[in-house]
């Protein structure tokens, strides 16, 4: 107990707390005001939410969910929100000790953990109402990391509490767990000083990541059925397809950030890298074994970012899905920490460049979230004149609408003059599930869904409204179903 004391007190003293909890506020504070995604309006009446997250594998989002289903949707946002800020907080806060195991420059180290844990990916992790579970992930997942060179050792105490904590980690959510291969790379190098080694420590870390994902496959296989590991599409099909995407999203970073500006970040730090193996006085052998470390941990960090696709029923690739491409410019400033010696001008020059980055991403950022809650006040406008046409309907004929048929009737997945972010940032009468979730959030009841009435679908395909239009002949109500088209 006294230790545990001792240990909250250092932590509580170190001025690198309050740093990593200065950024993550600044970055994710706004998030204290409640939002929705398209996915999560109906998160608010029913247990399906549990049912559906389980059969995704995210068994403690799934008891999240099942725990705190007795208290109002605006404390279950709060309480997530607040873990999504300390796992953020902690996550970097203890990245950076691991960090300074090796790299004495503290400035470097918190810049590095920074850039790791909050890059271009993690927007979309904290616009879903789980997203402390999805956070929570990423800690799991740095705790973990702290334990790799005692497994690469051999201490089978490292290797189970590896084990429980990327299972864990799993179980949270399976898009961030790629960062502890990314990040284990690093470890691989360091504690690699023949190819017998390299070789072993790569199978020990692939393990180490693979027995826990595997396990949780399993686990929502053959206990919750789910068709996670159906695979449609042949291997050849998917890492083609993963190819072509991989292409857009460094050039384009799913439009979060200018096109060019995470890879023109990455280039930089690659050619200093470059740049200061050539100018070591390192034997030739040496320098040359550095390049190919370059090029393994950046092969290291794609293909922990595209791996989990290859055993999915389908290849989705989302900011969410691929975090741990995000720190490609961190962990490749891992690496260069740790093989080369840098001058000050080569270290002032990274943290410059880290800075501008980081503000860049900070105001685009604001701008994706800033429209964010535009679509969320949109969507709440027009499901609120709804309700209303269904309250007034229940009122004059005493009956219950209790089903909901859906008509779209638009291709538009967001706004105009919005930023779109995939499900993040769609208008909620985009699908049929975000439709039904946010009638029944603000009606405080399920809807079951039926299919379509063919004289009605016949009506609204004749009529010719305008994009984002809305209006009473959109809203048909027989009985105890509304016919619902949106534009």
């Amino acid at each position: 107990m006294k230790k545990v004391v001792e240990v909250i007190t250092d932590t509580l003293k170190n001025k690198s707390l309050y740093v990593f909890l200065a950024v993550t506020l600044l970055f994710f504070g706004i998030y204290i005001i409640q939002n929705f995604t398209v996915d999560t309006y109906g998160y608010s009446v029913e247990i399906a939410p549990a049912i559906h997250l389980v059969n995704l594998g995210r068994l403690i989002s799934g008891a999240f969910f099942v725990v705190l289903s007795g208290i109002t949707l605006e404390a279950r946002y709060m309480i997530s929100f607040i873990l999504a800020i300390l796992a953020t907080v902690f996550s970097m806060y203890k990245l950076n000790e691991i960090l300074k195991r090796d790299i004495k420059n503290e400035k470097m180290t918190i810049l590095i953990s920074i850039l790791t844990i909050i890059n271009f990916s993690i927007l979309e992790l904290y616009m879903f109402v789980e997203k402390g579970i999805m956070m929570l992930s990423v800690l799991f997942v740095i705790m973990a990391v702290g334990n790799i060179e005692k497994a690469l050792s051999g201490n089978k105490k490292a290797i189970i509490l590896i084990l429980i904590e990327m299972f864990a980690a799993n179980c949270c959510y399976q898009g961030t767990v790629g960062l502890f291969v990314a990040i284990g790379s690093i470890y691989i190098v360091k504690n690699s000083k023949k190819i017998s080694e390299f070789i072993k420590n790569n199978i020990i870390v692939g393990l180490l990541y693979a027995i826990p994902a595997f396990l949780n496959l399993l686990i929502v296989k053959f206990i919750f059925h789910s068709n996670r590991l159906e695979n449609p599409l042949s291997l050849g099909e998917k890492i083609s397809k993963i190819m072509e995407n991989l292409a857009n999203i460094m050039k384009e970073t799913f439009g979060i950030l200018p096109d060019y500006v995470f890879v023109g970040f990455a280039i930089i730090v690659i050619l200093l890298f470059i740049i200061k193996i050539i100018q070591s006085k390192e034997k030739i052998s040496k320098k040359v074994l550095n390049f190919f470390f370059l090029i393994y941990v950046i092969a290291a960090v794609v293909v922990a970012a595209v791996a989990p696709q290859i055993v999915s029923a389908q290849v989705y690739i989302v900011p969410r899905t691929i975090y741990c491409l995000g720190a490609l410019v961190a962990i490749i400033l891992m690496l260069m920490y740790q093989r080369v010696k840098t001058e000050k001008i080569v270290d002032i020059s990274i943290i410059l460049c880290g800075i501008i980055f980081l503000a860049i991403l900070y105001a685009n950022f604001t701008d994706i979230i800033l429209d964010h809650y535009y679509t969320n006040k949109l969507d709440m406008d027009r499901a609120e004149k709804i309700v209303a046409m269904m309250e007034n309907y229940e009122k004059e004929t005493g009956k219950t609408i209790t089903k909901v048929a859906f008509y779209p009737n638009s291709d538009k997945a967001q706004y105009e003059d919005t930023r779109f972010l995939g499900d993040a940032n769609a208008r909620a009468f985009y699908t049929e599930w975000g439709t039904r979730g946010i009638l029944e959030l603000i009606l405080n009841r399920p809807l079951g869904s039926v299919e379509k009435n063919e004289e009605i679908d016949t009506f609204f395909k004749n009529q010719d409204w305008q994009d984002y239009e809305f209006n009473e002949q959109q809203v048909i109500i027989k009985d105890d179903t509304l016919h619902l088209c949106t534009k």
